[in-house]
């Protein structure tokens, strides 16, 4: 493999490919050693046919990266994306399909995948089709046999079972045509079929086989022809179908679950995104009669709450005291006490009946929420800031909430100690005081003086030092002179917010600001922008090359303006998608996020005015024609940046979901900056739409369980080992669609041995199956990555600063300098295109743009 070094800290920085064309006479790419042919890119064994139907070459070299090689396509939106600013050292479409020909081995952009959302409704009754209890069982055995199944118990494919229908087909039928977009998954009861791809045979099935399951996930092209060979049954059922009651299944699974942690009395103040948390980590256990799920003296290091049959807690007792028997039935819990005191087990707990209980242990609950008393005091601040008038005016969501109630800091004070000295520097910061701790606070002048008890709070002015300076990233000063003197009488502790960690949540200029100051925009005039060149072109528009003349100073500052159609959006159904993404970039403005400076919208175009990036794609410095990969400190650098990126989004309850290489670009200071929030969503607990790029996708998003933020996390782990490695982790040579999903789902994938042990650390920690255990999503959240091993030499605080140096600067020769950009000369302009007049319902669909 064409690895950068594992521990080189002082390696030379990789640089970006420069452009190839098909043909090109380049150098040839460095190959694998025989041995590593072998690690990485050894076929796997092929899949049955049957399962690759649907699936096997449903990607074709232009849809799969291999991991040896570095090819540029156009990145453009398709329908639901939409264009891009691209680089000009890639090819076309064309161009890299043509080199895929020509060298197997290459590494190509890999193309998006998208289900549709559903809207699912409380009352939705799936369709049911009655059928004996061997075609059911017959039914259920065959869905266990496939990945996309596996991890559902057989209560949970009951409803699925039961909506399977059965239909003949009879000799010669097609069942499936090659080429043709289908979303029915089939079971074979009776009979055979062919297989044929380009009118060749390539294998057969009969009873018991299924094909077909890749429509189940998203509608796609079948990427082979299906026809019966003799008088042929099936059961089938359609892809809709089985989103609504996967969808619905897993929701009321979830909701049952937290009705249950809500029967207990210390989980029930907890947030309500405390306690869905807890749902990911519940394991369930099947008990049976006279079976002992704990026994008195053992040590307690778990609790169980009942969902099925009934336990019962006997041989009750504490020193001389004897208690009766207590019954434990659905929705009772035991054990509680592990989290509470970790005492030994006071009782035996034995299996009345055969039945179902959950069961968290105490070092889980831990590691997700934290210690039990940390999580109420946690849950008490939130409540306590959403209570205070300058945040209660920003109208922020629990997400946000809940992220600064993660960033208080615990103080611990005595009687007589100074918090706050009128006239000295302090640190902008916002006190909240816990019980028993009382304080005074005076003036010099004798004018004010307030007592401060157990329950009370002070400094929540000094929050307000970004909007008077009216200025907030990370370099401005988070240090004034107090306003007054605040000394305790009493001591206790209180909970300190500061006005740093405010900045790493949300836009910290408008604090004290009234809703009106809030929503009045102030952003560069239109009219003011001159337009110099196209930097790239899509399904619904271009992106130029845009320039502003500060009257103020006289400088000339570069942007992009990126026009799309209003006509074309609407043809398409993505004007909620557009002004989706407006909303999400409006609301997040961070070194390392593309920055949206304005919005505008006339009769026939929407326009977003951003921050122009003009150092490439981050694919452009992993592949090259020479190698695949940078060195693991230059890796390191472009992964905390990001995870840096992610980490802000996510505090802000957005989750990402089309994390890849191709998706940072470098700017002109070497940083990265994430850009293309197509995919981008506000999530509250979860969202079930199948969206983004195979390569980078979690086991949780293939198999339509819902998921959030946790998503990103794993697609970080898939870029952090690709960078290294050259190629990613769950892909091979030739591996067929579904066969990738399996490799997903199934979590396996083989370590390099240069990969030093941080580094394979914090890639398992990234690929964690479960996302409720993976790193990032367990109690210390983003704090686990910044403090992890591998991230040691990373000060955080000085990279948001960009106090650190880049390994890599790209050479920029001014502002307005496109020389990275595919040259988009021969195209006109596309806002002197005339397109029909809207509605005023169609108009209406971007209103507020």
């Amino acid at each position: 493999m064409g690895c950068g070094p594992s521990k080189d800290e002082g390696a030379t920085a990789a640089e970006p490919a420069p452009r190839m064309t098909s043909g090109s006479n380049g150098a040839k790419k460095k190959k694998p050693s025989p041995e590593d042919e072998k690690k990485y890119d050894t076929q796997p064994p092929p899949s049955s046919v049957m399962e690759g139907v649907g699936g096997r070459g449903d990607m074709t070299s232009s849809h799969f990266r291999d991991p040896n090689s570095a090819f540029k396509s156009f990145l453009v939106r398709d329908k639901e994306k939409a264009s891009a600013i691209t680089p000009k050292n890639i090819t076309t479409k064309n161009e890299a399909t043509s080199n895929a020909n020509e060298e197997k081995d290459g590494a190509h952009h890999v193309k998006n995948v998208f289900a549709r959302p559903l809207e699912i409704n409380d009352d939705y009754k799936p369709p049911f089709h009655e059928k004996s209890k061997e075609e059911s069982i017959f039914i259920a055995d065959a869905l266990q046999k496939n990945f996309v199944f596996e991890n559902l118990d057989k209560h949970d494919l009951q409803p699925l079972v039961g909506a399977f229908e059965k239909v003949q087909v009879p000799k010669d039928e097609i069942i499936i045509q090659q080429g043709h977009e289908g979303d029915w998954f089939y079971i074979i009861l009776k009979g055979s079929v062919s297989f044929i791809v380009d009118e060749k045979a390539v294998g057969k099935a009969s009873k018991g086989n299924s094909f077909g399951e890749l429509a189940l996930l998203y509608t796609c092209p079948r990427a082979a022809t299906v026809q019966a060979l003799e008088t042929t049954v099936l059961f089938r059922v359609d892809q809709t179908t089985f989103r609504y009651i996967l969808q619905s299944q897993t929701r009321k699974g979830a909701r049952d679950k937290v009705d249950l942690l809500l029967k207990i009395p210390f989980l029930r103040d907890l947030p309500d995104e405390d306690v869905a948390q807890l749902t990911a980590v519940m394991t369930p256990h099947k008990f049976t009669t006279g079976e002992y799920l704990m026994r008195k003296g053992d040590a307690a290091d778990n609790f169980y709450i009942v969902q099925e049959g009934t336990l019962v807690a006997t041989n009750i007792g504490l020193g001389e005291a004897k208690f009766e028997d207590v019954t434990v039935g659905p929705g009772d819990y035991v054990g509680e006490r592990a989290l509470v005191t970790g005492d030994p087990r006071a009782a035996d707990v034995v299996a009345k009946t055969d039945g179902l209980a959950f069961y968290i242990d105490k070092d889980t609950f831990e590691r997700v929420l934290g210690k039990l008393n940390d999580v109420i005091i946690r849950a008490q601040d939130q409540r306590k800031i959403s209570s205070i008038k300058i945040f209660r005016d920003l109208g922020l969501d629990t997400q946000a909430l809940k992220a600064l109630s993660r960033l208080v800091r615990e103080m611990t004070f005595k009687a007589g100690d100074v918090i706050i000295q009128e006239g000295d520097p302090t640190e902008a910061a916002l006190y909240l005081v816990r019980p028993p701790g009382k304080l005074v606070l005076t003036n010099n002048e004798g004018t004010r003086e307030e007592q401060i008890d157990g329950n009370g709070f002070f400094g929540e002015d000094q929050l307000k030092l970004d909007a008077k300076m009216g200025k907030n990233d990370p370099t401005a000063p988070s240090r004034l002179k107090g306003r007054y003197t605040v000394t305790a009488t009493e001591g206790g502790t209180c909970g300190v917010l500061r006005l740093a960690d405010c900045r790493l949540v949300f836009d910290t200029l408008l604090l004290g600001k009234n809703k009106k100051e809030m929503e009045a925009k102030t952003q560069i005039p239109f009219e003011k922008l001159q337009r110099h060149t196209i930097l790239g072109a899509g399904t619904f528009g271009q992106v130029w090359l845009v320039s502003y003349q500060d009257p103020a100073t006289g400088n000339k500052e570069a942007y992009a303006l990126k026009i799309q159609s209003k006509y074309d959006l609407l043809k398409e159904g993505q004007a909620k998608a557009v002004m989706n993404e407006k909303y999400i970039m409006s609301k997040l403005r961070h070194p390392f996020i593309i920055h949206m400076a304005g919005t505008y919208q006339d009769n026939d175009f929407l326009y977003m005015l951003l921050g122009i990036v003009q150092g490439g794609e981050l694919f452009s410095l992993m592949h090259t024609p020479t190698r695949d990969g940078i060195p693991e400190s230059q890796a390191r650098f472009y992964a905390s940046c990001i995870a840096e990126g992610l980490a802000f989004m996510h505090r802000r309850g957005f989750v990402y979901r089309d994390l890849k290489p191709e998706n940072v670009l470098i700017g002109g200071d070497g940083f990265p900056v994430i850009v293309d929030f197509g995919f981008a969503k506000f999530v509250k607990d979860k969202t079930y739409t199948l969206c983004g790029t195979p390569l980078y996708l979690p086991p949780e998003v293939i198999l339509n369980r819902g998921h959030n933020s946790s998503a990103d996390h794993w697609s970080l782990g898939v870029l952090i080992y690709e960078m290294i490695a050259g190629g990613t982790p769950f892909y091979r040579n030739g591996m067929a669609q579904m066969d990738l999903f399996r490799s997903i789902v199934k979590g396996e994938y083989y370590t390099p041995p240069e990969f030093s042990m941080g580094l394979s650390h914090i890639v398992s920690g990234f690929l964690t199956k479960n996302p409720g255990k993976r790193l990032g999503s367990l109690v210390n959240k983003e704090d686990d990555i910044y403090n992890h091993q591998w991230f040691s030499s990373i000060d955080f605080q000085k990279l948001r600063k960009k106090q650190v140096k880049a390994p890599y600067k790209p050479k920029i020769k001014d502002p307005l300098d496109a020389s990275n950009f595919e040259d988009w000369s021969h195209l006109e302009d596309k806002t002197a295109t005339k397109f029909p007049k809207l509605s005023p319902d169609e108009e209406a669909e971007f209103k507020g743009f």
